[in-house]
């Protein structure tokens, strides 16, 4: 099995090896890697050379940093740190996972459906979408007060998006897992992965991520929220100060955070597993 990775997160992998292998990074750190074999040598060996120290125990800062800068070791290491997890019980691996089964904190596994946002290319777009409409659209064709929604849009993806980048991985039962992906970690150029995959990417994708937060559904509601920003009025300069600062709270968590029915996850890697079959 080869997995194509789209994204992958060297610096958690990294952290993943040093806390789950400690008993290796002690033999590299105390230079008794030659007293070991086989596939614990292949483990030791990548710890040497994933960590900024020698076989001897100094530290070595142009080694670390040379891992950091090839992608040789990188699939390997994610392999790695994949099956500590495994050997530590840290990781849930679950295709029918239930959303009311997710654990609030935790390693997962999760396979499905894929959704890619990428805000600064939407921003772009909503921004000049009155230009972008002028070419591809007749006058027939025009919807009335879009160009309003649009502006709107941009003022909303400048507040609580920015640059950002989404992606939301969605199981067969229908659970939606959703993180930001670090741009200095994907594979290639954003926009050249959604060029080739599109921002709904066909087939099924696999993310290993750190679960953040389950939202409770109470915690989501906008009805809610907009109770909040209602209850906001006048007052000394100090109440008023407290309530704008709540106001500000209430727009944030109603466009800036994962909201019910949503699970809120820090993406370590992103990929699709392709089978070799023989006689294909």
């Amino acid at each position: 099995m080869f997995r194509d990775f789209v994204y992958l997160d060297i610096n958690r992998v990294q952290s993943i090896l040093a806390q789950l292998q400690q008993g290796l990074l002690n033999e590299v750190m105390e230079g008794k890697m030659e007293q070991t074999s086989g596939k614990m040598q292949m483990a030791v060996n990548l710890l040497a050379m994933l960590l900024p120290v020698s076989a001897s125990g100094s530290v070595e800062h142009s080694r670390g940093t040379s891992f950091s800068e090839s992608k040789v070791l990188h699939d390997y290491a994610f392999e790695a740190a994949r099956r500590s997890l495994e050997d530590e019980r840290l990781l849930l691996e679950d295709d029918g996972l239930d959303r009311d089964d997710v654990p609030e904190t935790g390693f997962v596994l999760v396979r499905g459906s894929a959704r890619i946002s990428d805000y600064r290319t939407l921003e772009k777009i909503s921004a000049n979408f009155d230009k972008v409409d002028k070419i591809f659209s007749t006058r027939t064709g025009k919807q009335p007060g879009m160009g309003k929604t649009m502006k709107e849009m941009t003022t909303v993806i400048d507040s609580f998006f920015k640059d950002s980048i989404r992606v939301k991985i969605t199981n067969p039962q229908g659970c939606e897992f959703i993180g930001p992906l670090a741009r200095e970690h994907l594979r290639e150029d954003i926009r050249d992965l959604i060029y080739k995959y599109s921002s709904a990417p066909e087939g099924e994708w696999v993310m290993l991520a750190d679960i953040a937060r389950v939202p409770d559904p109470e915690d989501s509601e906008e009805e809610a929220l907009m109770e909040r920003l209602e209850a906001v009025d006048g007052g000394s300069v100090s109440s008023q100060m407290g309530k704008a600062m709540g106001m500000l709270n209430v727009f944030q968590e109603l466009f800036g955070s994962v909201a019910y029915p949503e699970v809120a996850v820090s993406p370590i890697a992103v990929y699709r597993e392709i089978d070799f079959k023989p006689g294909t």
